[in-house]
């Protein structure tokens, strides 16, 4: 990413895994996480490239993950030469029980969390889902934002590129075929029931071969084949593999990392859509962005928040100043403003915010 953007990326300092600080010391009231799955209750969707890495990956540190990856693709469920997907029942938990469940459900436990340590076994070769999603984020929704932005690309680079592979090691026309029905027949019609097979979280192996055509039995040696591919493409070279999305994708990266690299304080200001969840005498603990990220506002600066409606940034400044003994610096109102306490006035207003869900990853 450095490369597009034309300087490193800082990194979310306080978004720490080894001491998740969704587990470790956290204020009465505070959403946690569950310590024996932290936030690796998302099974990661991998494409072949990134199997294949593993795969290759002998190192001694990367033994365990490469164990889980094999035992993926020994299942036959949900592997395709596109990569590893996410089998009918694992993808149903997450959709109907992300909300309450993420952090928290062992059920929804990754499969290449590591007990010993609570690391991830495959953290080197890590999908763009999990290499994006933070639980808190530095700058607020600013960095949310900014993340979310390259999440997407990555995405999209990594569909791109795992079909791209495809084409080059070839798997016949009919697997083809297979892979990538006719639009009309990809939807899921009314009425449209489980097989057996994906209720029991079992493998089809008459579904498998068609998938597989040429390369079925060398499945390992397609993913290292796709591995190989991909060895020492620069960005250039991915960009040129990959399709115009691609190219949208990272024209929005730019402008979400110039909005997180903008100081400039919006003209004028409101309160942003936000959830007291504590008061105390002193300090106000709000929901803004995520109900995973919560801020802790002044009592005396909350309950001031009203003067911004209708005036200036400046004169809301002065008239707190003047009326209310307050002064504000401009990096407390640009932290205000990345948090979402404070909004731009040119901004729509929403009528209600869910502050209390947490927030999960998508894709």
């Amino acid at each position: 990413m450095s490369d597009l953007l034309g300087a490193p990326i800082p990194g979310e300092s306080r978004a720490t895994c080894d001491a998740c600080a969704m587990c470790e010391s956290l204020a009465p009231g505070a959403e946690s996480f569950n310590p024996a799955t932290k936030c690796c209750t998302y099974l990661p969707v991998l494409p072949n490239y990134l199997v294949g890495g593993i795969l290759a990956d002998t190192s001694p540190e990367g033994a365990a993950g490469r164990a889980s990856v094999e035992a993926r693709i020994a299942r036959r469920i949900a592997v395709t030469p596109l990569g590893l997907s996410r089998p009918a029942v694992p993808d149903l938990l997450y959709q109907f029980g992300s909300v309450r469940g993420f952090g928290h459900s062992l059920a929804m436990r990754c499969p290449h969390y590591l007990e010993e340590g609570g690391r991830c076994g495959i953290w080197q070769h890590r999908n763009a889902v999990c290499a994006t999603w933070f639980c808190k984020h530095d700058r607020g929704e600013a960095g949310a934002a900014f993340w979310q932005r390259v999440q997407e690309l990555l995405s999209t680079l990594e569909r791109d590129l795992a079909r791209w592979c495809l084409v080059e090691l070839g798997v016949g026309h009919a697997a083809l075929a297979r892979l990538f029905p006719l639009s009309e027949r990809s939807h899921r019609p009314d009425g449209f029931q489980l097989s057996a097979p994906d209720l029991d979280d079992a493998s089809d192996p008459g579904l498998h071969a068609e998938l597989w055509g040429e390369w079925l039995g060398r499945e390992v040696e397609m993913f290292r084949a796709s591995a190989r591919l991909m060895e020492g493409a620069d960005v250039v070279e991915v960009l040129r593999r990959s399709g115009p999305d691609a190219r949208i994708r990272v024209e929005l990266v730019r402008a979400a990392w110039q909005r997180l690299n903008d100081d400039r304080l919006p003209m004028s200001l409101r309160a942003g859509p936000l959830r007291v969840i504590r008061v105390d005498g002193r300090t106000c603990r709000l929901t803004t962005y995520s109900g995973l990220d919560p801020v802790e506002v002044p009592r005396d600066l909350f309950d001031a928040l009203s003067y911004f409606e209708g005036r200036s940034t400046e004169d809301a400044r002065a008239a707190m100043s003047r009326e209310g003994g307050l002064t504000l610096s401009t990096s407390l109102i640009r932290k205000m403003v990345d948090f979402g306490v404070l909004v731009s006035s040119d901004e729509p207003r929403a009528e209600s915010l869910d502050g209390a869900e947490a927030s999960s990853p998508r894709g």
